[in-house]
């Protein structure tokens, strides 16, 4: 399978010259030792040619193997390589602080970087597969978590900021010193009139807060 189509006919061009050359010998042979050394002679070139053809078909098969692998590791080296999609995702997560989305980049470098290590110690394309393989789902999971904490950023962020509002609104509708001394300023008002007002906005604080 391995050999070109030069080779092959090369080689059995050497087995045909082998067959006539023996024939030859056969001819000119003046006895019967003599024709089975002829025979034989031609025989053992013949297995020779089969034999180197052998070997030459293992030699270029171990070559074009060598070559496939080459290039299957440096096309999975390029693939692994270009992960700005990746960094790019992680880069719009709005939620996550700059120093998640540096470690969450930093894992996908990490990852990249072991996963070119196992292809170049790979030693079949099978092998390379596995690696690049094996690297990816490290980097899919990293922006899979990453996505995750984003989500769980977002929702501690907006409680925070309606925690914030609550205590806030709350602050304001308890400080009403103001409404208060302008209610005693009200000089037409009896203290039983006054009195009542409070109540009332003492009432409506409670239903705000």
């Amino acid at each position: 399978t391995y050999l070109s189509k030069t080779e092959k006919t090369t080689a059995k061009s050497k087995i045909d010259k082998a067959v006539s050359s023996g024939k030859t010998g056969i001819d000119k042979a003046s006895t019967t030792s003599g024709v089975t050394t002829a025979q034989t002679t031609a025989q053992k070139t013949i297995d020779k040619v089969v034999s180197d053809s052998k070997a030459l078909n293992s030699k270029n098969k171990a070559s074009q193997e060598s070559a496939a692998l080459a290039k299957a590791k440096t096309a999975a080296k390029t693939k692994l390589s270009d992960q700005a999609v990746a960094k790019k995702t992680i880069d719009s997560l709005t939620y996550l602080s700059k120093t998640e989305k540096t470690t969450a980049k930093s894992k996908i470098d990490k990852a990249v970087s072991s996963g070119k290590t196992g292809i170049d110690k790979a030693s079949t394309t099978s092998g390379v597969t596995k690696a690049q393989n094996t690297a990816q789902k490290t980097i899919n999971k990293v922006v899979s978590d990453s996505k995750t904490l984003n989500s769980k950023n977002k929702v501690a962020k907006e409680k925070a900021a309606l925690n914030k509002a609550k205590t806030d609104a709350k602050k304001k509708i308890s400080n009403q010193t103001k409404v208060l001394k302008e209610i005693n300023g009200l000089k037409k008002l009896s203290a039983k009139e006054k009195n009542a007002v409070k109540v009332k906005i003492d009432k409506a604080m409670i239903r705000g807060k």
